[in-house]
């Protein structure tokens, strides 16, 4: 009977200590207005947005996260939370986790398999999170992910975060 108590007591220590997954909506500090209005329409629309429900799984943020911060703190943070970052290609979340199937280069991106797209170019790459996946944490207990939602210039971005929340678009050029 002890011993299925003391089973059980280090059962309920290790689910204790297992980490909360949330979704966490990042932008920087320093972006221009146009790009902090499109992830403050991200943020918005997670009570409704299929893809951004199932991330925030009852637990919705209620501000946005900087990126700057996110880069900053420890690697707990980033990898065991679902990341939407909403930026510029200087942004240094963006710069971090994108998965670099699509090069920034003046003037527009560059995209693997597609070619050189110019002018208010719109990008958005989700992928598994890098963050969860790298020398700093030693074990999985679940997926988390990332979708960037990135542009060539503010316009782009404003873009890319409308189609991702109207068409729901999770890869692809715009």
């Amino acid at each position: 009977m002890m011993r299925r108590m003391m089973i059980l007591l280090v059962l309920a220590g290790a689910l204790a200590a297992q980490p909360k997954r949330g979704l966490l909506i990042c932008v920087s500090d320093a972006a221009p207005l146009a790009v902090r209005s499109a992830a403050t329409s991200v943020l918005e629309a997670v009570p409704h947005h299929p893809l951004l429900t199932s991330f925030a799984n009852d637990h919705a943020p209620t501000s946005l996260c900087s990126s700057e911060q996110l880069v900053s703190e420890g690697a707990e943070r980033r990898a065991y939370n679902h990341l939407v970052l909403v930026g510029l290609a200087n942004d240094p979340m963006i710069a971090a986790a994108t998965q670099h199937e699509a090069k920034p280069e003046p003037g527009g991106f560059y995209t693997f398999g597609f070619g050189h797209f110019t002018g208010d170019i719109g990008y958005i790459e989700s992928d598994r999170n890098p963050f969860l996946h790298g020398a700093a944490i030693a074990k999985t207990p679940f997926e988390t992910e990332v979708v960037a939602i990135t542009g060539s210039t503010p316009a782009g971005v404003r873009l890319s975060a409308e189609a991702f929340l109207r068409n729901k678009l999770v890869n692809g050029v715009v």
